[in-house]
């Protein structure tokens, strides 16, 4: 079912799923921007509820009920899967862009004038959205003519579902189809337009979301998927990444295997189990980063599962013991 509103420049799409906790505040935040800015004109909100089993949709019909001509609200009968849902996003959507947010973060009061000052000066194929501070940049925000600057600017820090808005018909003429069940579909629109580069991109240098990823690491970091997602996106770049001899291949490789020697223990300390498959995408990923780091997961992948976990259990025994002498010597001795 879609209950829509008129065409805007930009659209802030929610793609939500038992969100209940942070999504009322973040929509009231929203709205409250839009409306303090007198933004009713050229912004609008959406919201693609995947079949969510708490109050998500009730909030949403409030929501609808108090500003019908700036918010959409969609509902599938169905759990279609996270990528599928951020495809219903763009596809639902009546702007020109779309601004991908996830129902657990928050933009700042200034992000929405700043990109639609972005769009309405350079019209850009991409706007990369900061929250990651950064002390080396000058400016606040690259325009990147080439995709070697892009990617430079860039970084591969668009991993965060909520720093990307994308164009539209960019987006709906590319094959974003072949990236469903990846949980990286935003990722694989980057990937098109560096294969394509068709038109400007922006990396805006200013911190304007603020994300929760206590509350993303819960939703996605179970039993360990989490090194799962990050190798499904080591595959993507391997995979669809045309120019293997591109700066962005490499760094790409690079920066998604930088973190796995800690993921994989993480992972095995939560119960994953390590198949065939993993093991060799393991291998693959950390190849392209310092070779001992290779060595330092083998025993980690290698060992069978009971053995880790008795290893990992002496550590955290050991952490306990040590802190509790350290309060044991605050209390006697310093007071």
């Amino acid at each position: 079912m879609l209950l829509q509103n008129d065409d805007k420049i930009l659209t802030i799409g929610l793609p939500c799923y038992n969100e209940e906790n942070s999504l009322d505040t973040n929509l009231n935040n929203l709205f409250t921007i839009i409306l303090n800015n007198s933004l009713m004109n050229e912004v609008s909100v959406l919201v693609s509820n995947n079949c969510s089993t708490d109050r998500t949709e009730s909030i949403c019909k409030k929501y609808r009920s108090l500003y019908p001509d700036i918010f959409t609200y969609v509902t599938n009968e169905t759990n279609i899967g996270p990528d599928r849902n951020f495809h219903n996003v763009v596809k639902c959507s009546k702007s020109q862009y779309v601004w991908l947010l996830s129902g657990n973060d928050s933009i700042v009061e200034g992000a929405l004038s700043r990109v639609l000052g972005y769009i309405r000066e350079y019209k850009p194929s991409y706007i990369y959205i900061n929250f990651i501070p950064d002390t080396t940049c000058v400016n606040d925000c690259d325009v990147c003519f080439d995709k070697e600057t892009f990617i430079k600017s860039l970084k591969w820090r668009c991993s965060l579902i909520s720093s990307n808005i994308v164009k539209k018909d960019l987006w709906l003429s590319f094959n974003m189809e072949k990236y469903f069940d990846s949980a990286w579909i935003h990722m694989g629109y980057v990937l098109e337009l560096l294969n394509h580069f068709i038109q400007k991109t922006i990396v805006s240098n200013k911190i304007d979301i603020i994300p929760n990823i206590c509350s993303q690491r819960n939703t996605w970091d179970k039993n360990g998927n989490l090194l799962l997602f990050g190798l499904n996106l080591f595959k993507m770049i391997d995979e669809y990444l045309l120019d293997k001899a591109s700066i962005a291949y490499e760094l790409g490789q690079r920066s998604m295997s930088i973190g796995y020697p800690g993921t994989i223990v993480h992972a095995r300390e939560q119960g994953l189990k390590i198949t065939k498959d993993t093991r060799l995408m393991i291998k693959k990923a950390m190849s392209y980063n310092k070779p001992k780091y290779l060595f330092m997961c083998l025993p980690v992948i290698i060992f069978p599962e009971f053995l880790f976990r008795f290893v990992n259990s002496l550590f955290h025994i050991k952490r306990k013991i040590k802190s509790k002498i350290k309060k044991l010597y605050c209390r006697f001795f310093i007071g």
